[in-house]
């Protein structure tokens, strides 16, 4: 049903945790991978990522660090603090496009 060992692990503990809404049935996540599964199966032509609320490019650099590729990146950011900080961490390929803007009419 579930290609990786982990997806299958979570099943038991995801149905539980719908039936009695206790979060304790979870373990621990994994701060190393919590983009990116370092196991997961990756695609034979780069992919492209668009990350609305690119924050400081977390989720842009966690792939890299698993030897993902991206063709291109769009990355939205409309605090102008955060988005000084992602050209400086992330917005260096030429690949890459840092707009200073939201995507939505409403923050959530």
């Amino acid at each position: 049903m579930y290609k990786h060992d982990k997806s299958r692990e979570m099943l038991p503990s995801t149905v539980a945790f719908r039936l009695n809404g206790d979060y304790a049935v979870f373990s621990a996540p994994s701060l190393a991978h919590k983009y990116q599964l370092a196991d997961s199966s990756r695609r034979r032509a780069p992919m492209r990522l668009v990350d609305c609320g690119a924050y400081l490019g977390d989720t842009i650099v966690a792939p890299a660090r698993n030897a993902f590729h991206f063709a291109a990146v769009a990355a939205f950011e409309p605090d102008s603090a955060n988005l000084t900080q992602l050209q400086q961490h992330v917005c260096t390929d030429c690949h890459t496009g840092c707009f200073p803007c939201g995507v939505s009419d409403a923050t959530t």
